[in-house]
């Protein structure tokens, strides 16, 4: 009996040992997670928030948006092919102002590649749209985050400008070209 009763403390003893270091790297994960929540993305704080107002209203209301977002999709390199999503469809996902032009452009569904073009009326209802936008990206990286980790990071680094009544947002793999090629469409 009391060799069956060493090998049961014994095995009691291992897996508890391996219970503490599962417990103590499931713990470890989730404050490495925290950390990463906590610091400020693009996002969330102003790095990639870019805003130009050198422009009038009236300067700004004449870039036609269609010809914005080629321009942005022939020189941003995309992991995947974008199409123009239906109007309709486009306002069921992101509510934007009523007076607001929203246009996205999205690629497949294993891929977090997209470009949101807004027009609003004014640069206080872009401002707002902004918001709309930024938080529409923030659920979007929750959902990638639970089963596409890599394509999260990328709406993590979105890069989104707003310049006078226009907001820009473009998620892909290379987020400082990003920048600089929508920062050149509205110098």
């Amino acid at each position: 009996m009391k060799k069956k009763e060493k090998k049961a403390t014994g095995r009691f003893l291992i897996v508890f040992i391996m219970a503490l270091f599962t417990s103590a790297v499931f713990i470890w994960a989730i404050g490495g997670l925290i950390g990463n929540l906590n610091k400020k993305s693009p996002m969330q704080g102003e790095s990639n928030d870019d805003i130009i107002s050198d422009k009038t209203i009236s300067e700004v209301n004449k870039i036609d948006s269609e010809k914005l977002a080629e321009n942005i999709l022939s020189k941003v390199k995309f992991d995947t092919e974008l199409k123009r999503i239906d109007s309709s469809v486009a306002e069921g996902m992101i509510k934007t102002d009523k007076e607001s032009e929203l246009n996205i452009y999205m690629g497949s569904g294993n891929f977090s590649d997209e470009l949101i073009i807004v027009r609003s009326a004014d640069e206080e209802k872009a401002e707002k749209d902004q918001k709309v936008v930024e938080d529409y990206l923030k659920d979007m990286r929750k959902s990638f985050e639970a089963y596409i980790p890599e394509q999260a990071k990328k709406i993590s680094d979105a890069v989104i400008i707003r310049s006078g009544c226009y907001v820009t947002a473009c998620v892909s793999g290379d987020s400082d070209n990003t920048k600089d090629v929508i920062l050149s469409e509205f110098k």
